[in-house]
């Protein structure tokens, strides 16, 4: 075989090789079920930097499915949001309507479903289940219980939490 076939045959294969490891890591990325959201600005190569914490915008989100709602939120400020598929399957939100901080609006759209936002140094979000406190709906109330014990229950050595002397034989 003469060298420039060679050549052509190689590269051939190794545009191959290159094509299927790019769908492969395409397809990895997909299975895994994680959603790095960017809003579209992102796409158009514009910066991403996310609003003040304490910048107010107006957010219209309404009922419904979590994750859809979630990627309106973080298409509406502009901002870089990360969960899964596993977070949010089943899940619902009661919408929001109104004047928001963007922390106060991820709070108000994860209300009830066991998720916070945590802000990244980087200025986007990620979710996490909240973290149980002591004291919280899963911890039972406190019980008291008080008890009278009548004549005869007790052997009357016993009786008033006295202790019968032992004599100490050292």
């Amino acid at each position: 075989m003469s060298g420039w076939k060679r050549h052509l045959e190689q590269s051939v294969r190794s545009e191959t090789i290159s094509r299927q490891s790019v769908a492969y890591a395409v397809a990895m990325l997909l299975s895994a079920g994680s959603y790095f959201y960017l809003p579209a600005s992102a796409y158009a190569g514009a910066t991403t930097e996310a609003s003040p914490t304490g910048h107010v915008q107006h957010y219209d989100i309404a009922a419904g499915q979590l994750a859809p709602a979630l990627r309106s939120l973080a298409s509406s400020a502009n901002v870089l949001l990360t969960f899964t598929d596993a977070q949010t399957a089943g899940k619902t939100t009661a919408g929001i309507a109104g004047q928001y901080t963007l922390p106060a609006a991820l709070s108000a759209l994860l209300s009830g479903t066991g998720l916070e936002a945590v802000a990244l140094d980087t200025g986007g979000y990620v979710l996490r289940p909240v973290a149980k406190m002591s004291g919280s709906a899963d911890t039972l109330p406190e019980v008291q219980v008080t008890a009278k014990a009548g004549p005869g229950v007790l052997p009357s050595a016993y009786a008033g939490g006295r202790l019968p002397r032992v004599r100490d034989w050292g």
